[in-house]
């Protein structure tokens, strides 16, 4: 592979976006570094309160991934 390629993709980290679920096509998001550690830090403090609190903070991106998550299950039969 180039190595433009790995420079593209490197300080993204996939993440689980409920931490109560496993690692699935419909639970894991990709962020940078530090988006992937301050979410991983709020849902460890809060648990799922954690979701509900970002759906408080940043609705418009919670309705936007859940949005992606729901066509992940309805393309692969989840």
């Amino acid at each position: 592979m180039s190595k433009g390629m790995w420079r593209s993709t490197s300080g993204l980290y996939l993440t689980r976006w409920n931490p109560s679920r496993p690692a699935c096509l419909d639970n894991l998001v990709l962020f940078t570094s530090d988006e992937a550690d301050e979410h991983d830090e709020m849902m460890a403090a809060e648990g799922i309160a954690g979701l509900t609190q970002l759906k408080e903070r940043e609705p418009e991106f919670v309705s936007l991934v859940e949005k992606k998550f729901a066509r992940v299950r309805a393309e692969f039969g989840f």
